[in-house]
């Protein structure tokens, strides 16, 4: 039961990042930090070309270098990014 309950909060936490940010199509910076659960990939699938700092630590543990190229080709104007937690990047990736 708690594990049903915590991918249903889980799903329901996707959602509303994803309202969130594409309700603001201005928003300039974004931090989700240490929240409980994680967001998924889908979250990042459309343009935030306003986005200019992006801080991703502690919830996104599934994130893969092909990932980190869909976020970079949809936030085209980030200048900074910040992520932490991400076991699944190769920093040796060209």
């Amino acid at each position: 039961r708690d594990v049903e309950r915590s991918r249903g909060l889980g799903d329901v936490y996707k959602r509303q990042v994803m309202n969130f940010v594409t309700s603001l199509k201005y928003l300039q910076v974004l931090a989700l930090c240490y929240c409980f659960g994680d967001i998924s990939m889908s979250s990042f699938k459309f343009p935030m070309q306003n986005l200019r700092k992006l801080r991703l630590e502690r919830i996104t543990p599934w994130m893969t270098n092909d990932d980190l190229v869909v976020l970079a080709q949809n936030c085209r104007n980030l200048l900074e990014l910040s992520l932490l937690g991400c076991p699944l990047l190769d920093p040796g990736w060209d």
